[in-house]
């Protein structure tokens, strides 16, 4: 069962989006391996930052999550569960929303993971 991600796209001063970042906390409490190492999916971090249950709920409320974060990969949710949500849907491609001043990253995730193998293997590359 896949979980509504609405919210995501929802105003972040409205008790919908603050839901909705309440249970994606809550979701990848559950499903992530180091709780205290999380990885975070708003629009400051971008994935390269690395928090804790209440970090990972602030940086969300203040800074927004990035909207093409559809498939939690990094937060428990296996691939094959949101396929179906994914053929339904068009095509997201990055975009900026002036009334909202988010950026959502796009494919953001594999580069961040292809990054994250890279560093491990060469740290001197940065």
């Amino acid at each position: 069962k896949t979980m509504d991600k609405k919210w995501m796209s929802a105003d972040r001063l409205s008790k919908e989006y603050e839901n909705g970042v309440l249970e994606f906390v809550k979701f990848a409490v559950e499903h992530v391996k180091d709780l205290s190492r999380m990885k975070c999916p708003c629009l400051g971090c971008c994935y390269m930052g690395r928090v804790d249950a209440d970090g990972l709920k602030s940086h969300l409320l203040m800074r927004g999550i990035d909207r093409s974060y559809t498939c939690w990969i990094f937060h428990g949710e296996k691939i094959n569960e949101n396929v179906e949500q994914r053929e339904k849907s068009n095509t997201t491609y990055a975009s900026y929303d002036k009334d909202t001043e988010t950026y959502d990253c796009d494919r953001v995730e594999e580069i961040v993971e292809a990054l994250d193998e890279d560093l491990h293997d060469c740290p001197e590359m940065f």
